[in-house]
């Protein structure tokens, strides 16, 4: 991605709104698919595709009617599974033209555009999971993914402008339902700073908050997922005189007894 913007014609390091740099936004997703598909992004589908028919055909034996089913199965998962994954791949490189052409378009700063595009939380998809999963759970996963990573690019965008505008508070916040995270649970409603979240992820004092976060498996960055995949959570930007008006918990001052209180969660 780095690779292509700085490609952009550029004055002061600031982004030129001319018809070049439109053409070549408008080309980066033609050259992202080509650059996805280098990477083996297609023999990876391939390679699934043939354990998943591997592994009906096993489990369909010499039955007849088995087979049948298999095949229905196998057909469903060519045809579903790779069109959303297709899908979601075009609104994703479309949101990345979007986010291009309105840098161009507001002559903004390039290595702006490249902390939005390719900053140190960004995080791939990856396509791995247990293959004798249901035919259902694989679309949940794919979708999980897939919603999670263009969520997280919005946060980031969010997250750049609060920045350049010198908030240097959130509010961690959502509505709470019954399958919400515990951690989600904890965290709702205190205040805290992009270094805090970091600090979960790295510092030891931390560890338990970690712990908490991870405790359904891998999670992607925090500062852009907060509780992680598909996390309905949000980062509300606010003031430290307001946070103390409103009698909010802020985790630079109570960081260790959240750590405790998810501790005693795990």
């Amino acid at each position: 991605m780095a690779t292509l913007v700085a490609q952009l014609d550029t004055t002061d390091e600031f982004l030129v709104p001319n018809q070049e740099n439109l053409a070549r936004a408008t080309l980066m997703r033609q050259q992202l698919t080509d650059e996805l598909n280098r990477l083996g992004f297609q023999s990876d589908v391939r390679k699934l595709y043939g354990d998943v028919a591997t592994i009906l055909a096993r489990e369909a034996g010499d039955n007849e009617q088995q087979q049948q089913i298999a095949e229905t199965v196998l057909a469903g998962f060519a045809s579903n599974f790779t069109r959303h994954l297709d899908n979601s791949w075009f609104t994703m490189t479309g949101q990345i033209q979007d986010i291009v052409e309105q840098a161009i378009l507001t002559n903004a700063p390039i290595l702006d555009l490249l902390y939005v595009l390719a900053g140190p939380e960004r995080a791939s998809i990856r396509i791995s999971a247990p293959l004798d999963a249901q035919f259902s759970q694989w679309l949940n996963w794919s979708a999980a993914a897939v919603d999670t990573a263009l969520a997280g690019l919005l946060r980031k965008i969010e997250v750049v402008q609060a920045t350049e505008a010198g908030v240097e508070f959130y509010v961690y916040q959502g509505t709470l339902i019954k399958t919400s995270r515990p951690f989600c649970r904890l965290m709702e409603g205190v205040v805290v700073r992009l270094e805090d979240l970091r600090a979960i992820e790295s510092d030891p004092r931390f560890s338990s908050l970690k712990q908490l976060r991870g405790k359904e498996g891998r999670q992607p960055p925090i500062v852009t997922t907060l509780g992680g995949w598909r996390c309905r959570h949000t980062l509300r930007a606010t003031s430290l005189a307001e946070a103390k008006r409103s009698n909010r918990r802020i985790f630079m001052e109570v960081g260790d007894e959240l750590n405790a209180e998810a501790r005693a969660l795990l």
